[in-house]
């Protein structure tokens, strides 16, 4: 029997207790309630172990994947020390290519990259020099950290506010 299919037939039970003038059969449906509410009872605490599967299962694959993570960053980490290795042992030969059957590796130019110095400096000299289209300028956004801080001492602001809610804990 499903969880809402039991709630129902205590309802159904429950308001049929009040036409009923016989003990006995009264009795059988108080027991039939009491009967009910334990499968009830036994149907939710299954499911809350089910979540709590359910959630142990996540965090385990979760610490999976940070595993899997670091053994990449490793790998990559390592191919760039030998793609470095390679590359600065090819310019020392003063080879600019080398071909094999399985690899070919070449020493070519990259495109140009802007590099700046000091950027305080040149964000300065842009703005005084009316080359702000040269910069950057990012959205403001709100803190929702400050403003929960703000509004808990007290203050008002239009559009935000503190907003609870409720949620389902399981131990």
């Amino acid at each position: 029997m499903k969880l809402y299919e039991i709630n129902e037939q205590i309802i159904n039970i429950i308001d049929n207790m009040a036409l009923v003038e016989d003990e006995q059969l009264y009795d059988i449906m108080k027991n039939s309630i009491e009967q009910l509410e334990l499968e009830e009872g036994e149907k939710i605490d299954n499911v809350l172990s089910y979540i709590k599967n359910l959630e142990s299962e996540t965090k385990a694959i979760k610490e999976e994947i940070s595993k899997l993570n670091e053994r990449a960053k490793s790998k990559e980490k390592k191919a760039e020390r030998l793609k470095e290795f390679i590359f600065d042992y090819m310019r020392y030969t003063n080879k600019d290519k080398f071909e094999s059957v399985r690899n070919v590796a070449k020493i070519v130019k990259t495109p140009a990259r802007v590099i700046i110095d000091d950027t305080k400096k040149f964000i300065f000299e842009c703005e005084k020099s009316g080359l702000d289209h040269l910069l950057e300028y990012k959205e403001p956004a709100p803190s929702k950290t400050r403003i929960a801080e703000y509004l808990k001492e007290g203050y008002e602001l239009d559009g935000a506010r503190l907003e609870s809610g409720t949620k389902l804990r399981i131990k």
